[in-house]
């Protein structure tokens, strides 16, 4: 886009046409946020077992998305978004209260490693692009101490992204990808469900492949 708008300068310069007056930027839309921020969880037990009614709530209307950005702006390091593309948002709830939340959006449109790991060219990367999904948020609120919770909602929300994705969009991905932000971020252990395996095809990118994607 540099190259272009520098381009398009050049011939402005040497008398080829000129160019019309540039236009102010449109303000950035702000997140749609609660007045407050939402509560803390109570009574919380200290095993992801032992948690009452834990549910996946996949985001639908504006209570909803209030809570979800009003979680990720307060404790996620990357805020709420913006999203781009096809998008699937999820909150954690249980009886406790809000636990966190996560959010899938489109794929990265080219990613070297990806697409050499996969095995894609040009051509068939741009067919099958939107088979890839990008987990773009995972949060478990900072003040939830409990083992094996995180594990557990990943797998929870692999078992039925497929779904949802196919559900909205009309088509069923293949494959989740991640990004990883090393520096700063407490390390965790997370363990994925049977079916599913972690590939790091390149620095700072994680692959989650699983079979519970498919269709049986």
């Amino acid at each position: 886009m540099a190259g272009c708008l520098k381009a398009l300068r050049e011939l402005e310069r040497i008398g080829k046409f000129e160019l019309p007056q540039a236009q102010a930027p449109a303000p950035k839309t702000q997140p749609k946020r609660l007045e407050a921020p939402v509560e803390e969880p109570l009574t919380l037990p200290s095993s992801a077992g032992q948690i009452q009614a834990l549910e996946l709530v996949r985001v639908e209307d504006d209570a909803e998305i209030r809570i979800w950005n009003e979680l990720m702006i307060q404790d996620h390091p990357r805020g709420a978004g913006p999203f781009f593309g096809a998008q699937i948002r999820y909150l954690i709830r249980s009886e406790h209260g809000w636990l966190g939340g996560l959010g899938f959006s489109a794929s990265a449109r080219h990613l070297k490693d990806r697409d050499q790991w996969i095995g894609w060219d040009p051509q068939t990367r741009m067919q099958h692009l939107d088979r890839v999904i990008n987990m773009s948020r995972f949060l478990i609120r900072s003040s939830v101490r409990c083992p094996n919770l995180a594990s557990k909602v990943l797998g929870m929300s692999l078992r039925r992204i497929a779904d949802d994705v196919e559900l909205r969009y009309g088509h069923r991905p293949w494959l989740v990808e991640s990004f990883v932000i090393c520096r700063g971020i407490p390390a965790v252990a997370i363990r994925l469900p049977t079916g599913s395996r972690w590939e790091k095809p390149g620095d700072g990118v994680v692959r989650i492949v699983s079979t519970n994607m498919a269709r049986v």
